[in-house]
C-alpha cells in the first residue's frame, strides 16, 4: 500500500469509532422520529387538529431533540460497555479531564465571538428587537449548546477508550464526523439549509479542539457557551426555531464571507499559536 492509501485508510480504531458514532446518529433519528410520533398520535386521540399538533411540536422541538440525543448517548454507552468492560466512564473522563482552556483557544474564541458578534452588528438597519423572544431565550441557549455538546461527550468518550490511531489520519476521521452528522442532522431537521454553514463552522471548530487537546473540556465549553449558544439565542443562528424566538430578528443576508473569513483567521492563529507552544516544550 503506498503512503497516500495509507493516509485515506481507515484503521480498525478508527472504523470502531465511526461504527459507535453512526449508531448513536441513527439512535437520535429513530428515537426522535418516535417521540414525534408518539406525541402526534396521542394528539389526534383528542381530537386536536393540525395546526395545533404543529404549533405544539414547534414549541416543544428542543425538548424533543434532547431527549432523544440523550437517550441514544445512554443506549450507545451501554453497548460500548457491553462490548468492553473496562470502559472509562463519562464521570471517570471529566475528573482526569482539564477545566481550564488553553490560552490559545480562549484567545481565539474571543477573537471569533467579538468579530462574529462586530459584523453581524455593523448592519443595525437589517437588526430590529424582538421582545417576546425573551420567554424562550433560555430554551434556545441550552438547546443550541447541548444540540452540539452532546455528540461531543460521545466522540470524546470514544476517543479516550478505543485504540488510538495515527495522527496523521485525524483530518480523515474528522471529515468522516463531519458527514454523519451532518447526514442525520439534516434528516431530523429538514430545514436547515439556511444555516448549513454555520452547522459546518461549529462542529468543525469544535472537532479541532477536540482533537488538537483531547483532555480540555473547557476548551469545548468555552465556544459552545461563548459562540453557539449565543448565535442562536440572540441572532437566530436557532436551527429549530431560526428568528423566530430570537432576541435580534436578522432581516438582510447573512454576510457569510466576512464570518468564513474570521473563522479562518481563528483557526490558523489557534494552530499557529499551538504549534509554537509544543515548540517550547520540547525544548524545555
Amino acid at each position: 500500500m503506498s503512503y497516500a492509501q495509507s493516509n485515506f485508510s481507515f484503521s480498525l480504531g478508527m472504523r470502531k469509532i465511526l461504527s459507535y458514532y453512526l449508531g448513536f446518529s441513527i439512535l437520535f433519528f429513530l428515537i426522535h422520529l418516535s417521540l414525534v410520533s408518539t406525541v402526534t398520535f396521542f394528539h389526534f386521540l383528542i381530537d386536536h387538529d393540525m395546526h395545533i399538533i404543529e404549533n405544539w411540536l414547534f414549541t416543544n422541538a428542543w425538548e424533543l431533540i434532547i431527549s432523544s440525543k440523550l437517550l441514544a448517548f445512554v443506549i450507545i454507552i451501554k453497548f460500548l460497555k457491553l462490548n468492553n468492560y473496562l470502559v472509562t466512564d463519562l464521570l471517570t473522563i471529566l475528573k482526569t479531564d482539564l477545566w481550564k482552556p488553553s490560552r490559545s483557544a480562549f484567545v481565539m474564541i474571543l477573537f471569533l465571538a467579538t468579530c462574529f458578534f462586530a459584523i453581524l452588528l455593523q448592519f443595525g438597519n437589517g437588526i430590529t428587537f424582538n421582545p417576546k423572544s425573551l420567554d424562550y431565550v433560555y430554551f434556545s441557549y441550552l438547546g443550541s449548546i447541548l444540540f452540539f455538546i452532546i455528540d461531543f461527550l460521545v466522540i470524546n468518550i470514544l476517543l479516550r477508550n478505543v485504540k488510538q490511531f495515527s495522527k496523521k489520519k485525524n483530518s480523515l476521521l474528522i471529515a468522516s464526523l463531519l458527514v454523519i452528522f451532518l447526514a442525520f442532522t439534516k434528516m431530523t431537521l429538514p430545514y436547515i439549509d439556511k444555516f448549513l454553514f454555520i452547522i459546518i463552522l461549529h462542529f468543525l471548530t469544535l472537532l479541532i479542539l477536540l482533537f488538537s487537546e483531547k483532555r480540555n473540556i473547557m476548551n469545548i465549553i468555552l465556544y459552545s457557551t461563548l459562540l453557539i449558544g449565543p448565535l442562536a439565542s440572540l441572532f437566530g443562528f436557532d436551527l429549530v426555531w431560526e428568528n423566530a424566538h430570537a432576541v435580534y430578528i436578522y432581516n438582510t443576508k447573512l454576510p457569510l464571507t466576512g464570518i468564513i473569513g474570521v473563522w479562518l483567521i481563528g483557526i490558523v492563529y489557534y494552530y499557529k499559536r499551538k504549534s509554537v507552544h509544543v515548540d517550547v516544550k520540547l525544548e524545555g
